[in-house]
């Protein structure tokens, strides 16, 4: 649960240039961890979160067949699809709301 995310943990960010120590260091950075007490096994799933939009698409196929004559035959076929999806986003934790 988002509430399990409870233990702080500060570290310094190192800026732009990913090193520590120099001039674009941006000060400290808090992170979020779980307790001990939800670490192990029996905590790892996977969860299934139903989005709440209703996606929507159009999509169009064309086959073209030749039937058999002069000894050859042939079959062409072409889907496409244009997927209307906006993803929201599921926080589980306080890092993805800082840091998505």
């Amino acid at each position: 649960p988002y509430t399990a995310w409870n233990v702080p943990i500060t570290r310094r960010d190192p800026g732009p240039d990913g090193n520590l120590g120099t001039v674009d260091d941006a000060g400290n950075v808090t992170l979020y961890d779980y307790s001990a007490a939800y670490k192990g096994a029996a905590f790892v799933n996977t969860q299934t979160v139903n989005a709440t939009n209703a996606d929507h698409f159009h999509s169009v196929e064309f086959t073209l067949t030749k039937r058999s004559s002069s000894r050859w035959m042939g079959q062409v076929s072409y889907f496409a699809v244009k997927n209307y999806r906006w993803l929201s986003s599921v926080f589980n934790s306080p890092n993805d709301q800082f840091f998505p």
